[in-house]
């Protein structure tokens, strides 16, 4: 079976933006107290590791919650992909990321048994 996951880019956003927060309550960068250096700082260093996470953790509960809402009796998921969102070659900014996330995935099942002459 193949799965298409659609995740709103607030939801991305919304996450993205929490974490972020709470990393640059941690972190520690050269020319400012530990906890102290400026969220846009913060972003230029670590923001690409957090999307990543982020993208990561969100394709993942996405199609569990796939799987489950569909009950399906899955052996594996292969060829998760994060589809492009400028798939035309529009010449639009690559680095925009105001755009829902688009996953697919195949997802092998167990068949069903069929019966025949039962009855």
């Amino acid at each position: 079976r193949n799965l298409r996951v659609e995740v709103p880019h607030q939801v991305f956003e919304s996450q993205y933006t929490k974490e972020l927060k709470r990393a640059a309550t941690q972190v520690s960068l050269k020319g400012f107290r530990a906890g102290k250096a400026p969220l846009n700082m913060v972003e230029k260093y670590y923001g690409g590791r957090i999307r990543g996470d982020i993208i990561d953790k969100l394709c993942r509960s996405g199609i569990d919650e796939a799987i489950q809402k569909h009950d399906l009796k899955v052996v594996g998921i292969e060829n998760v992909k994060m589809e492009d969102p400028h798939h035309g070659g529009d010449g639009s900014d690559h680095h925009d990321h105001n755009h829902d996330l688009v996953f697919t995935a195949e997802v092998s099942v167990f068949p069903e048994p069929v019966i025949d002459g039962y009855k």
